[in-house]
């Protein structure tokens, strides 16, 4: 299975450990721009943010695209809170075909003013690797 990450999971950032066993393919982009991200304070790291991806935006999205066992999907679901946080989604990637991706599902407010995600030709990159 492949799976886009986004935010905590990309390499040299602080959750990249749950995908030392999986096959990076390759640093991607979503292929429209239908995404929009947000940011909130970590709860597990004072002074750490995370990023979340939502639907309904005008964005595209940078990332990076792994080839996941069942074992780290599991891992992933409860690292994301499947069904409580997140939902997994098909997502179009541009030139990689498809991919499944954590959207938010969170009731709780972001972050007002956005401090580690950069906007760069339309395209939201997360950048606190803390």
């Amino acid at each position: 299975m492949k799976i886009f990450v986004y935010g905590t999971l990309k390499r040299g950032f602080r959750n990249d450990h749950y995908l030392k066993t999986a096959q990076f393919i390759d640093s991607v982009v979503t292929a429209d721009a239908v995404f929009r991200m947000v940011e909130y304070p970590s709860g597990q790291k004072p002074g750490s943010t995370y990023p979340a991806l939502e639907t309904g935006g005008q964005s595209r999205i940078s990332g990076e695209l792994y080839t996941i066992t069942p074992a780290i999907l599991k891992e992933l679901d409860i690292l994301e809170e499947i069904n409580i946080r997140y939902i997994r989604k098909t997502i179009e990637l541009e030139n990689h075909g498809t991919a499944q991706a954590y959207i938010s599902i969170d009731t709780e407010k972001p972050m007002t003013q956005a401090q580690n995600i950069v906007k760069t030709n339309n395209i939201l990159t997360f950048t606190n690797r803390n």
